[in-house]
């Protein structure tokens, strides 16, 4: 179930950091900024949710997809293009301000409630950027309030008419598209806490022929007002959000991303698309865009035990159209309580798979199966299964193979779709480098991307790629 590649891109603009990246809400590839061993703070526990939203009187929302970590160089390009600023200068501040790492979320309301193929009528997004030297957050949020000569965007900046973290602006940013006949509209707080710069926005898309309603915001001059949010909502979303950073940078996460197998150190340079994020934390599994299940969502057998669970999202497509040589391939991390609880876990997989699992998606065919292979890939780790599988979903069938391995309290799925010739060798190896991660209790190296992954069936065969 290729689900990176069913996400319909409807942001047309590509947005700088302070907002979210067109290619991270229509799924085109980010590249990921790979944590070390050294990193403390969990940037991808820390965004709003779904249920933030609702509980502040926002439902509907659901998550566009898992999240993203994004590389240096592709916030310089986006943040160059947004502000029609010469990159060298913005590569310049990052420097100066001693860029780490930066993770962003979006979620998406519906136009017709539930349904996961009509457009949004609105959205919400986090990101929070992480910087070595907290001296410099005063000079990156004063960059988004001053447009270049080459910007198609109108941006507008004011200091937030409330106190919010170390110090608070305001962003209002629109663009208008012709060809769609509406205007994309934004309105940001973003906010500095020590280290940490978080920006929490709202957007929505008027119509040229819509009278363009606006959100005027009470009893303050900020001068801010924005068809997508009001001020007031803005200030208390962002005031969930700085809760939320509190809370994990009291050392309530995981830190799960730490110790995530990646394929390839520049997903940008070999991937279509690129995901990652929580999928269990605090007890709760988000809702995707317009309720769409998948096998995880859809089955509580499928986290049964687990307190927490993290996935990675690659596709790696052969040609620029999908094809049958395209690989899809799904990292899961599941934390447990203790060995006890993920060893029932996995001795319970064949009698959960038979009946669960991929069968209770949304959209799910008859054809859909999962089959445990006796006796393949049973070496790694603490304990480990395979099984090979067959995903039927609007007509097609993407096969492939999926294994398990335990080390310890932790539980890795790699499961990977591909041509009917791909290996199972291949998986396993996959799976055995994320168990030595996990043994570990860190994953700074990457997997490299594997010649199959690249190559047409039919190609020269080149031996699987061996992990540094």
């Amino acid at each position: 179930m290729r689900r990176v590649s069913v996400l319909v891109a409807v942001l047309a603009f590509a947005l700088g950091s302070l907002a979210t990246p067109m290619n991270a809400i229509a799924q085109e590839a980010s590249p990921v900024a790979t944590p070390t061993a050294s990193s403390q703070l969990d940037l991808a526990a820390m965004p709003l949710r779904p249920s933030d939203l609702a509980a502040l009187g926002f439902p509907g929302y659901g998550r566009f997809f898992n999240g993203y970590f994004n590389s240096l160089d592709q916030l310089v390009e986006g943040d160059a293009g947004f502000l029609g600023k010469p990159a060298d200068e913005i590569r310049a501040l990052y420097d100066d301000i001693g860029f780490i790492r930066f993770y962003g979320s979006a979620m998406g309301r519906p136009s017709a409630p539930g349904d996961h193929e009509s457009p949004p009528s609105g959205g919400a997004f986090v990101n929070i950027l992480e910087l070595d030297d907290a001296s410099g957050g005063d000079a990156y949020l004063d960059l988004f309030g001053s447009a270049g000569p080459d910007t198609p965007w109108v941006i507008s900046s004011a200091e937030a008419p409330f106190a919010l973290g170390d110090r608070a602006v305001l962003y209002r940013n629109t663009n208008h598209d012709a060809e769609a006949s509406e205007t994309y509209d934004e309105i940001i707080v973003a906010f500095q806490v020590d280290n940490l710069i978080a920006a929490v926005g709202f957007f929505t898309f008027v119509p040229d022929a819509a009278a363009s309603p606006v959100a005027t915001p009470e009893a303050d001059d900020s001068g801010m007002t924005s068809a997508a949010a009001t001020v007031d909502a803005l200030e208390a979303a962002g005031r969930r959000q700085l809760e939320r950073q509190e809370a994990v940078t009291a050392g309530g996460a995981p830190n799960l991303p730490d110790l995530l197998l990646r394929v390839g150190d520049d997903p940008l340079a070999a991937t279509a698309d690129y995901t990652e994020g929580y999928r269990l934390l605090d007890g709760e599994i988000p809702p995707y865009y317009g309720d769409r299940d998948d096998d995880l969502s859809g089955d509580p057998a499928a986290t049964a035990g687990a307190d927490a669970v993290y996935e990675l999202e690659e596709l790696f497509r052969v040609g620029e159209d999908p094809g049958p040589d395209d690989h899809y391939l799904a990292n899961r991390l599941y934390r447990f309580p203790d060995a006890a609880a993920a060893t029932a876990f996995l001795d319970g997989r064949e009698e959960a798979l038979a009946t669960g699992g991929t069968k209770r998606a949304t959209g799910a065919g008859p054809a859909t199966t999962e089959d445990l292979l006796p006796g393949e890939a049973t070496d790694l780790g603490d304990q480990s299964l395979a099984f090979s599988f067959v995903r039927d979903f609007d007509g097609e069938q993407f096969m492939g193979y999926e294994v398990f391995v335990r080390v310890g309290s932790m539980v890795a799925t790699v499961s990977l779709e591909g041509p009917p010739d791909q290996s199972l060798e291949l998986v396993a190896e996959i799976a055995a480098a994320q168990a030595d991660c996990l043994a570990a209790g860190a994953c700074p190296d990457a997997f490299p991307v594997p010649e199959a992954f690249l190559s047409a069936v039919g190609a020269t065969p080149v031996a699987a790629a061996t992990p540094a």
